[in-house]
């Protein structure tokens, strides 16, 4: 997936610009419901999401700098001390420029001042000097508009990349072009660390039902496009198997060694499933 090729621009320049709170939070979502975990998410592989024309990468958020209920000076100062580490890395990384804002409230209500308004100051900023041809913008909130509509009238072209599950579908339409945000996408985003400790499950096409032989089914239904489905386990596997041609073959078998775990990823990252009895 790269940023789309605006019409009579040669090699434009791109810039991008991300909420980093709303990425957060997206990809812990995601994670979560997969894996029952927040996940660990490495912002400088957003990159990777565009073609060699991105030329730099503004990162917005906030440093969890208030103290929560029930949290003892120590932990405090070691998770703010992470936090900082994790901002200078990102700085560190080639193109990229963090921007931070601040915290107001207390432990129980915490908001962000700032991140919203330097955001939107600063991408048409860019786009006044003529530093950029493309904005991209990571985000869902309504509070963008504004912007994404400023930036079209001076000439800017805008592209919205976003999760549909939790997004303004007035932000995305108000854009050029926009592309969306799910599991695959977060999942390439996480540190090698955490990918190679929670693998995702494989894939194999053109196959019978794996229990047909040596097996068993633990329950079947169908998902939200009406096709049957199937979860079952044999010696050494456990296995999701779909009687559809939608993923490149005319069935699909996914294989991993969690059977909870494989049946959260199909869930979240391809199609609803409904299962008898249940």
């Amino acid at each position: 997936m790269g940023i789309f090729n605006p019409p009579r621009i040669s090699n434009p320049i791109a810039y991008l610009f991300v909420d980093g709170a709303y990425l957060r939070e997206r990809y812990r979502t995601s994670m979560t419901a997969v894996f029952g975990i927040d996940g660990d998410l490495d912002v400088r592989k957003i990159y990777d999401l565009f073609t060699r024309e991105l030329k730099r990468v503004f990162y917005y958020d906030c440093l969890q700098d208030i103290q929560c209920d029930g949290e003892d000076d120590s932990n405090f100062r070691s998770r703010v001390a992470e936090q900082e580490e994790r901002f200078e890395q990102i700085q560190l990384a080639t193109g990229y420029h963090v921007r931070l804002g601040s915290l107001s409230g207390t432990s129980t209500k915490i908001r962000q001042k700032k991140v919203d308004v330097l955001l939107a100051v600063e991408a048409l900023d860019h786009a006044a000097r003529k530093n950029m041809e493309v904005a991209c913008l990571l985000a869902g909130d309504l509070d963008f508009v504004p912007v994404v509509e400023s930036l079209v009238r001076m000439g800017t072209w805008v592209e919205v990349i976003y999760d549909p599950r939790s997004a303004a579908r007035h932000l995305y339409l108000a854009a050029d072009g926009s592309h969306k945000l799910g599991f695959e996408r977060y999942y390439d985003w996480s540190t090698d660390s955490f990918r190679n400790s929670h693998p995702i499950p494989t894939r194999r096409f053109n196959e019978s039902i794996p229990a047909e032989r040596y097996g068993e089914l633990l329950k079947v239904g169908k998902t939200s496009h009406g096709e049957y489905v199937a979860l079952g386990e044999r010696p050494g596997e456990k296995f999701l198997y779909v009687q559809s041609g939608r993923w490149g073959g005319s069935n699909l078998v996914l294989s991993h060694p969690n059977v909870t775990e494989l049946e959260r990823y199909f869930v979240e990252a391809m199609d609803g499933v409904e299962w008898k009895g249940e």
